[in-house]
């Protein structure tokens, strides 16, 4: 039998209610650290963007001022 995320319904049913709810929550404890991992990865890709689209406007706007 595996454990976590990866058993099938069939094994899931053979299972006592005790297995059962003991699975559902690592299930649960395991989905919450891997959606808080995307949180922090998602805060960075805002901030990488943010950086960028600022030098973009800044790059654009000295050119419009030369005259390109």
């Amino acid at each position: 039998m595996t454990k976590g995320l990866y058993i099938t319904q069939h094994e899931f049913d053979k299972l006592k209610q005790s297995q059962q709810l003991t699975i559902l929550y690592s299930n649960t404890e395991e989905i919450k650290k891997l959606l808080s991992s995307y949180q922090f990865h998602k805060k960075i890709q805002y901030v990488w963007l943010t950086i960028l689209s600022s030098a973009v406007c800044i790059v654009l706007g000295i050119k419009s001022r030369i005259g390109f």
